[in-house]
């Protein structure tokens, strides 16, 4: 199975994830990227644990975080 390496922060704690994604959850992640929105809920293939993931709002080009909280 092809995974993806996906890092952002856990809201609650600012901890930083490295939670590995299938390509249906990568696809989640990156659908609204650069942007403050929603982006869906993904599962850690390693660990089973489902997290809400939400974009940095700089845009396109940036660098800034994603953050997580555990559903």
């Amino acid at each position: 199975m092809n995974t993806h390496i996906y890092t952002p922060r856990l809201k609650s704690t600012g901890e930083r994830l490295r939670l590995r994604l299938n390509v249906a959850n990568w696809t989640v992640a990156n659908h609204y990227r650069g942007t403050l929105r929603v982006k869906g809920i993904v599962t850690d293939q390693k660990t089973g644990k489902r997290y809400r993931v939400k974009g940095a709002a700089c845009g396109l080009q940036c660098c800034c975080d994603a953050t997580a909280e555990e559903v």
